[in-house]
């Protein structure tokens, strides 16, 4: 896989203002489909958390757009937001109940009939649904699917080398104890790096961005508990990521190329959210 540095992130981030830009960034590019999607939603992702306090101070307005007829998606891609996102900001603004807008997004039938402005915002939502990549129910299964699939792939490795470990479900229980996706019981010489206790993997992309953010929250916490450790980043890691981050030990994605379930990885999966976000917009016109 094509090592990026963080300027070649920053430029395909700029080229995908939308989901509907990756297959045209792709045969710009020639990058795969995993590595394009896992770019565009960090940074998207990134925005909405650090924009949100600011977009949500706007509510209010947002709601009286809405209330003279701009509908949702328009106000989303106005302010370059989460269409669900927006949505639930709005509801909250005109009375929408919390669990009113959950039943909305999943598609649940409410019990009760609601006003008539609850009834065009259920019928938006609805819609925003079908294409919103970040929020929507599908999209985060297929995100899910993406991780697990991963982990599958590590997970046979391992066991080809003859590797005992317990994976996170094992260690899940203790309230406050960091649990790494894999864990040995002793340390192990895994892909040239000695004493390996722990293996955590990223569906993700590793710009220093994250692999900072990473490691204050959760992998410090794995090298207090158990020591050194191995990260797998999926979808590749910057130059300047491997360089002047504060992890050392990555593993290269390049070394699963060739074992069943990498397309999945690379580009069926990952396909599959930027075919289904294209239909739905398609769908909701």
């Amino acid at each position: 896989m094509k090592e990026l540095t963080e300027r070649d992130c920053d430029s395909i981030s700029s080229q995908i203002r939308w989901i509907d830009d990756i297959p045209v960034v792709k045969k710009r590019t020639n990058l795969p489909t995993g590595v394009l999607v896992a770019i565009h939603t960090q940074d998207f992702r990134r925005h909405i958390i650090s924009n949100y306090w600011k977009i949500k101070k706007g509510a209010r307005r947002m709601a009286g757009h809405w209330r003279r007829g701009e509908p949702v998606d328009h106000i989303a891609r106005r302010k370059n937001f989460s269409p669900i996102a927006i949505a639930r900001l709005i509801s909250a603004e005109i009375g929408v109940p919390k669990n009113d807008f959950r039943k909305m997004v999943m598609g649940s039938e409410l019990k009760r009939e609601p006003p008539r402005d609850q009834r065009r915002m259920a019928s938006e939502v609805s819609k925003v649904v079908l294409f919103d990549y970040m929020d929507s129910p599908w999209s985060l299964e297929i995100y899910r699917e993406i991780g697990r699939e991963g982990e599958r792939l590590l997970a046979d490795w391992l066991q080809e080398k003859g590797l005992d470990f317990k994976t996170e479900k094992d260690l899940k229980g203790g309230q406050g104890v960091p649990t790494p996706d894999f864990l040995f019981e002793k340390p192990q010489k895994i892909n040239g790096v000695e004493n390996v206790i722990w293996i955590e993997s990223k569906a993700f992309f590793g710009d220093f961005q994250h692999i900072r953010r990473h490691h204050r929250h959760q992998v410090s916490r794995y090298e207090k508990a158990y020591g050194e450790g191995l990260m797998m980043y999926w979808y590749g890691v910057s130059r300047e990521g491997k360089r002047k981050g504060p992890m050392n030990n990555f593993i290269d994605p390049d070394i699963f190329r060739n074992r069943e379930g990498w397309d999945n990885l690379l580009e069926k999966v990952p396909s599959r959210l930027v075919d289904k976000a294209i239909k739905g917009l398609k769908e909701r016109r």
